[in-house]
């Protein structure tokens, strides 16, 4: 929570329990609960995982980071994967990286609207504030670039990666500036680097009760087995999704942003030269 921006606080998943008694900032998850969405739908089956994903991009702050607890670990199978952004980034060549910095995304959270609807006995919207003051109603849209940079690393990644079906929660819809075709063909290109190039991706393997994992959500992908499970989650966000900004102790800079291997290519050269001025010296 360390240098963080005074407006921004935990996360509130946008659709929560109408019981009292819940803490919004912790967000509960259950295979059985999902289990329970899925069990009208045309085959139920394809929920047994979660897709390719990251929290919250409908929001104009979404998550930045989370953490996930197990209170009960699935026997075989379960383990959560993560993607970084980054690496999606740099996978691509310059004039494509460039064209892609130039384009804006729309998220949208249907599913969670649908979900309300469908369990509004005992579910709602949530209207706000959910982690910030600008994450308000229950409109789950957000404009966002399609390239944003860390605000703490500094580093350029993809954004919009995740499943467009609503029923997956989806999020990332359409690119603004495309085409519809030109955008599905782009989204779906993101979404299959990351779903098939596993060395873009670690691993986590749950093993004991309270095990705990950790992401950085303004840059990483997450997807999961969804074996018997259970747990909770809290999420922190942080400030809205930029090109150009980076936050240093709580407040917003203007930064001229590079993607990961080009700071590392720059930083190798920086130490060969002081080496080489060393040795003249």
């Amino acid at each position: 929570m360390s240098g963080k921006p005074e407006s921004s606080s935990f996360f509130v998943n946008p659709i929560q329990p109408k019981d009292t008694t819940s803490v919004p900032e912790i967000t509960k998850i259950s295979s059985i609960g999902r289990s329970e969405f899925a069990k009208d739908m045309p085959n139920p089956r394809r929920f047994d995982e979660a897709l390719w994903h990251a929290d919250g991009q409908f929001e104009t702050v979404p998550p930045s980071f989370t953490s996930l607890r197990l209170s009960e670990v699935p026997k075989t199978g379960g383990d959560t994967l993560w993607a970084s952004g980054y690496e999606l980034y740099d996978r691509f060549s310059q004039p494509l990286r460039s064209f892609f910095e130039g384009l804006t995304a729309t998220f949208i959270g249907d599913g969670y609207t649908m979900s309300a609807e469908k369990f509004k006995d005992r579910m709602e919207i949530h209207d706000g504030p959910r982690g910030s003051p600008q994450n308000v109603g229950k409109e789950l849209k957000a404009v966002h670039p399609v390239v944003r940079t860390h605000p703490v690393s500094g580093w350029k990644c993809i954004f919009p990666v995740g499943p467009r079906d609503p029923r997956d929660y989806g999020a990332p819809k359409y690119i603004n500036e495309l085409s519809t075709l030109e955008s599905e063909r782009i989204l779906g290109w993101f979404y299959d680097l990351v779903s098939q190039n596993h060395d873009m991706s670690v691993r986590f393997r749950w093993r004991n009760k309270n095990d705990m994992g950790s992401s950085v959500s303004a840059s990483d992908f997450v997807d999961a087995d969804v074996q018997q499970r259970s747990g909770t989650t809290a999420v922190l966000s942080t400030v809205q999704p930029s090109t150009t900004k980076v936050l240093v102790r709580g407040l917003v800079y203007e930064w001229q942003a590079l993607g990961r291997r080009r700071i590392s290519t720059l930083a190798a050269s920086h130490e060969r030269m002081r080496w080489l001025v060393s040795k003249l010296m």
